[in-house]
């Protein structure tokens, strides 16, 4: 995959894709926090091909790319963990109200 981005989000990138080959799972931590929303959609489409071979957690804010991007959700809410499920329950049928 070749696209052009600056050199911190090469990096970002770079960086994450070396991980997952080390592991089967990988964790990532705002990956695409202070991207433009194109560079955003290329990771998000790197996850969705990283996600057939590795587990991919992932910490966000973005309730957006949340949806966008997983299949099973974790809500925590003040460092307490509030729900666990699929992705299309929590965000249309949560069984906790927040």
């Amino acid at each position: 995959m070749c696209w052009r981005c600056s050199w911190r989000q090469w990096k970002k990138a770079s960086t994450l894709g070396f991980a997952c080959l080390l592991r089967q799972a990988c964790l990532m931590d705002e990956p695409c926090s202070a991207l433009d929303p194109i560079a955003t959609a290329k990771i998000e489409a790197l996850i969705d091909e990283l996600r057939v071979n590795y587990t991919i957690a992932i910490v966000t804010h973005s309730m957006q790319q949340a949806a966008r991007v997983s299949q099973r959700t974790a809500y925590f809410h003040l460092g307490k963990l509030i729900e666990v499920g699929e992705t299309d329950q929590i965000f249309t049928n949560p069984s906790q109200t927040h």
